[in-house]
């Protein structure tokens, strides 16, 4: 399977679980800052959702989590930042996570 094409089919199975949750879900926002994976709402909440999936084990760098929360504010939503499969943090973007206020899920 392309790349492009694994990475939509894991944002939307992402998206799944979030409607299964509640939430109303978009998916590939653009923004300037560049696309949103998926924004879910329930309410009040918005979320901002970044997928990063990598099956050989990709690591996330800090910049890469600075942007996700420049995006998240952008829409005014909580910067998410998911991974899937082998994906890691290096430990600055754990430090920078903290930092910007990105909420880290691993599924």
């Amino acid at each position: 399977m392309p790349k492009c094409r694994k990475g939509k089919v894991v944002e939307n199975r992402i998206g799944k679980r979030y409607e299964k949750a509640g939430y109303k879900v978009q998916y590939r926002k653009r923004t300037p800052e560049g696309e949103i994976d998926l924004i879910a709402k329930r309410k009040r909440e918005k979320i901002a959702g970044e997928v990063k999936h990598s099956a050989k084990g990709r690591t996330v760098s800090s910049s890469e989590v600075a942007k996700i929360a420049r995006k998240a504010r952008r829409i005014k939503a909580k910067p998410t930042l998911i991974l899937t499969g082998k994906t890691k943090l290096s430990s600055n973007a754990k430090k920078a996570a903290k930092k910007h206020g990105v909420r880290v899920k691993r599924l």
